[in-house]
């Protein structure tokens, strides 16, 4: 009833103005992404074998290959070994122990923005279908619960990636 009844009442002019103004900012921002995707696109062919390796991971599609490739750069060159580079990123189990008492499991805070992407890739991985990820999800899942799980896979393709990039792994 509320929404039948706020669907038929008149905006007034204010609010439209203010409406119009948020559609044309909504607009401008669109207008302005399509104009970075050129460039974007003619800085990308330099990498695209790199970049076609990184889509081929579960999980991973071409925007966050995209987004891979521009945090660590295409040779992962700055990172000795996957283990550095899933620390440097922040995926790493944590753990503070002394004489057999954990105090705490958290882990480092890392790379934000690589973090955030690693897990949305481990969750998006974890939901395709007879891939190696999911199979490590729901072997892990029991254990340490679906957070814990997810975090694992974000761990593991954080090796995977370095694997890629640094060692040129197909």
């Amino acid at each position: 009833m509320q929404l039948r009844e706020a669907l038929a009442g008149q905006l007034e002019p204010t609010y439209r103005f203010l409406l119009q103004q948020n559609l044309d900012q909504v607009e401008l921002l669109r207008r302005q992404m399509r104009e970075l995707d050129e460039p974007l696109a003619v800085a990308m062919q330099h990498h695209a074998p790199t970049w076609l390796r990184l889509s081929r991971i579960p999980g991973v599609d071409w925007v966050a290959a995209e987004d891979l490739l521009a945090e660590i750069g295409p040779a992962a060159a700055t990172f000795p070994s996957p283990e550095q580079f899933a620390s440097w990123v922040g995926v790493c189990p944590g753990s503070r122990e002394s004489a057999g008492i954990s105090y705490r499991n958290r882990s480092a805070k890392g790379n934000c923005y690589l973090r955030r992407l690693l897990c949305q890739i481990a969750w998006a991985a974890v939901h395709t279908k007879d891939t190696f990820f999911q199979c490590l999800f729901v072997r892990l899942k029991p254990k340490i619960g679906s957070k814990g799980a997810a975090w694992a896979v974000a761990h593991r393709i954080a090796k995977v990636v370095w694997l890629l990039l640094h060692e040129g792994v197909q």
